[in-house]
């Protein structure tokens, strides 16, 4: 479990990215080392989100926990899991011919496309 001063450091890191940039002296440099360190605190809030979300429905698996009730301004309630399908063979076939033909189309031109706003990706670097 993460520690109370481990949260409250990753707490005070968020509150401090929340401030805005000043985009006309920023350097393309700060600005990406900051949507880097967003990138870093959303993952570790995003972990301790899924890790304490995890928590509650053990709770509730011990009968500790209803699954409906109010805490910290929200209302919460326990849905089952997401389903997953499985299709029988003819349809796993369909399908591959779907993608197929969908290939075709591209490459020939019938098919259309539409591109949206541009975006910046940040990977890593390997060392």
């Amino acid at each position: 479990m993460l520690s109370q001063k481990r949260a409250i450091t990753i707490a005070a890191s968020a509150m401090t990215m929340l401030q805005q940039p000043q985009a006309p002296t920023a350097s393309f440099e700060s600005i990406a080392a900051e949507v880097a360190q967003a990138d870093s605190a959303i993952k570790q809030w995003t972990e301790r989100k899924d890790y304490l979300r995890g928590l509650l429905v053990q709770l509730h698996q011990a009968g500790e926990a209803p699954s409906k009730f109010t805490a910290a301004g929200k209302s919460w309630t326990l849905v089952d899991g997401k389903k997953t399908w499985s299709y029988p063979a003819e349809v796993q076939e369909y399908e591959a011919n779907l993608k197929k033909t969908k290939v075709i189309c591209q490459n020939n031109g019938t098919a259309t496309y539409e591109v949206g706003e541009p975006f910046y990706t940040a990977r890593e670097v390997k060392s």
